[in-house]
């Protein structure tokens, strides 16, 4: 296979691990607020339904986190194969780390493997 190919695919399963975190991120406001609904109207909600919203929201949560690791692996395994098909091309260039600082970096032009 063609190494833009999974080039290509790396680049999709990275798109979809920061939309997961964007999710994972509201997910917590929502746990959050839930929890503090539940802290705000303890008088008007029974334990067994507290229970049940909790347990809703724990179940999404990890089930996302699970998500989010089986395509972290996916990557990772699609990131191997790229860095043992590639002809690399290595450019050493010099980045902003901040106004004031810089870090020498080498990486191939072709996969962006970087360089130790």
């Amino acid at each position: 296979m063609d190494i833009n190919y999974f080039l290509f695919l790396r680049r999709k399963y990275n798109k979809i691990l920061e939309h997961i975190d964007s999710i994972n991120s509201e997910l917590d406001e929502i746990k959050t607020s839930i929890k503090t609904f539940i802290n705000d109207n303890d008088k008007c909600i029974n334990n067994e339904e507290k229970e049940h919203i909790e347990v809703l929201t724990y179940n999404k949560l990890n089930y996302d986190v699970q998500k989010k690791y089986y395509i972290l692996s996916i990557r990772d395994t699609l990131t191997a194969q790229i860095k043992n098909m590639c002809n690399h091309d290595f450019v050493t260039d010099l980045i902003d780390i901040n106004p004031d600082e810089s870090k020498t970096v080498t990486y191939c032009k072709i996969c962006e493997f970087t360089l130790p």
